[in-house]
């Protein structure tokens, strides 16, 4: 029988691992207080097989840490002017140019970055290394990281530079696999209604712009419809509906760790609000605030957009001039108020109509990529991530000034696919969303962000570019690696994946094999004028010429041949070739929960024959059991 991730608390609050590298941390453990080995077995565990001392595995340290400079920037490596090299060995010899520590200035990082590489070349640990040092200058840090691997290295990258710094406790994690474990967050909370309905047609994985338009459209009728009845509650009323929320979320219950903010395992169930019984016509709908994606899902569809517009057009105009003379006593005001919402109600029955004219089948055949993607996302775990809370705590604790937190999303697109694509864009989406308002308030974050993207093809949409361009202006940076340029053109298009790549100030070019992109990177490293002689004779006398020739700096297959960890840096007109920081293996090994389904064959493996029928068998009562229970409440 395989042991339960909660068997895992009884062990400690770490044991070591069954590799050489270092601890075996339980994700549980991790999530719930685990405050790491001391200082000293650190280092011992870090450099036990290259060095047998502390003071050794202190010294590596210290070179390690010896180029963090907050002032300067993030450092990325040893490396040398291309130029300078091109030009000065022609007259002085090789080896004239020396190598030197190659900063990004602290201005330009909010230029954006990007990393291209082909996969085993390093790309992912320079991406690692540079986090680490966002993690020591305070800043908060978002990771994207789609792919998973043995030991979750990236995870234990993550505490281990936590742990340097002391604030393990900075730790957050968000997946759809272990929802358990993650903060549940609201991507709509605190949209206005144009950016809720762009990140559910963002979201809309279809090559067609005519089909994603279509989700537009009627997100945004419903927010619209949610809207106006919103209208009729008093300004008192919908803040204590949402502060109702919060208490139940952050609030006595302690269903959420008010340390970590994380749902305590084992109480999701109390955490997820129960859908209101009845038919959706007899159903109130939510207020335009608190909406979540399970909520549009819900009313996605031809028979939802009716009674949502039956609703809208059964509240009168003598219940609306009624309804603002209660909530606000001063005439004037009650006059503007009616006024505001008699126009809100004639857009959101235009828009409802608008919907609600369309054939049935026009809803379950043009519009069947966006309801899938809407209905995936509002049931089983993505719809615990999602649905779980009608606000977002993600927000409350990046606008905490108290510490600088580091979150680790893992979508898992081999497992979810599509719908684990339109995760990564819809959270894309609300950042976009958040620092839109910080430009137009005027009131930043804390601290800066970074939104660390690997594997960021996926995320790729013509609204980012947007991001990409305003970003850097209020304190946001965004890192994102991928493959090639390819992948640039295959999810923007020619034109606009040259505008998206133009606004990334910062370009680190691991070595690459598709065409295109050893060509544009070949061309953007110019030529130089190298001097060449000739000489002539007329029979009396010779004669010496000088000419400068142009030269390539880079020829298309050098970028093919580039070692490991080394890559090619472009920042304006700075173009060197940089070897990455040494990062080494993670010292730590994080254990996750075992999945059903793992759960389910280890319990047949090692079991004899008559045990499996044994078990069978129960299993088979107990679903019996629990069907006739269903029977009886029904």
């Amino acid at each position: 029988m395989p042991r339960s991730r909660w068997s895992a608390r009884a062990t400690g609050r770490f044991t070591p691992g069954n590799t050489s590298t270092g601890w075996r941390i339980v994700l549980d453990r991790l999530l719930s207080g685990y405050d790491g080995p001391k200082a000293e077995e650190i280092y011992r565990q870090r450099r036990g097989r290259l060095f047998g001392s502390y003071e050794d595995g202190k010294r590596y340290f210290d070179e390690v840490f010896e180029y963090f400079d907050r002032k300067k920037g993030l450092y990325i490596g040893q490396g040398v002017d291309l130029k300078k090299l091109a030009e000065e060995s022609a007259v002085l010899g090789d080896g004239a140019v020396g190598r030197e520590p190659v900063y990004v200035p602290p201005g330009d990082s909010f230029g954006h970055t990007t990393i291209l590489g082909t996969t085993r070349r390093g790309k992912t640990r320079f991406m690692l290394a540079l986090v680490r040092q966002m993690i020591w200058f305070d800043e908060d840090v978002f990771i994207v990281e789609p792919k998973g691997s043995i030991g979750q290295e990236v995870i234990a990258w993550v505490v281990e530079f936590l742990e340097e710094v002391g604030k393990l406790e900075s730790f957050k994690y968000i997946s759809p696999v272990f929802p358990e474990y993650s903060i549940k967050y609201n991507t709509f909370f605190g949209m206005d209604d144009e950016g809720l309905s762009s990140g559910v047609q963002n979201m809309i994985l279809v090559d067609e712009r005519f089909f994603a338009d279509i989700g537009y459209e009627v997100t945004m009728s419903i927010c619209l419809g949610t809207r106006f009845l919103e209208t009729l509650w008093s300004k008192e009323d919908v803040e204590n509906k949402i502060l109702e929320e919060y208490r139940r979320v952050f609030g006595k219950r302690k269903i959420v760790d008010p340390v970590n903010m994380l749902a305590e395992p084992g109480l999701l169930d109390a955490l997820v609000e129960p859908q209101n019984e009845g038919t959706i016509e007899e159903m109130d709908p939510p207020l335009r605030t608190l909406l979540t994606v399970g909520d549009v899902a819900r009313y996605a569809n031809k028979r939802g957009i009716v009674a949502l517009l039956d609703r809208v057009n059964s509240v009168t105009e003598e219940q609306i001039r009624a309804k603002m003379a209660i909530n606000y006593p001063n005439s004037q005001e009650a006059e503007r108020k009616t006024v505001e919402a008699l126009h809100l109600r004639a857009e959101a029955v235009k828009a409802l109509e608008s919907q609600a004219d369309k054939p049935q089948d026009y809803f379950s055949k043009v519009s069947s990529s966006y309801k899938l993607v809407l209905d995936k996302l509002s049931s089983g775990k993505l719809g615990k991530l999602l649905n779980t809370t009608r606000i977002n705590p993600l927000y409350d604790i990046l606008k905490q000034g108290d510490a600088a937190r580091v979150f680790v999303m893992q979508p898992a697109p081999l497992l979810f696919k599509e719908a684990a694509v339109s995760l990564m864009r819809l959270t894309t989406s609300m950042f976009m969303n958040w620092y839109g308002r910080v430009g137009m308030s005027g009131r930043a974050f804390p601290r800066p962000f970074n939104y660390v993207v690997d594997e960021a093809g996926a995320i790729l949409t013509p609204e980012v570019i947007e991001l990409l361009n305003k970003g850097g202006g209020l304190r946001m940076k965004m890192t994102l690696a991928t493959q090639s340029f390819f992948d640039y053109v295959d999810a923007l298009g020619p034109e606009k994946a040259s505008v998206a790549f133009d606004n990334m100030n910062v370009k680190c070019y691991f070595a690459v094999n598709d065409d295109e992109s050893k060509r544009k990177i070949s061309d953007s490293f110019s030529s130089i004028k190298r001097p060449s002689s000739t000489f002539g004779s007329s029979g009396i006398d010779m004669r010496a010429q000088v000419n400068r020739t142009a030269e390539e700096i880079l020829l298309p297959g050098h970028i093919s041949e580039l070692p490991r960890r080394t890559f090619l840096y472009q920042n304006a007109e700075t173009k060197m070739l940089v070897e990455a920081p040494f990062l080494d293996d993670p010292t730590h090994f994080i254990e996750m929960p075992y999945l059903e389904m793992e759960e389910d064959i280890n319990r047949y493996y090692g079991m004899t024959m008559k045990e499996v029928r044994e078990w069978e068998r129960g299993l088979a009562d107990k679903t019996k059991k629990e069907i006739e229970k269903e029977r009886i409440h029904a």
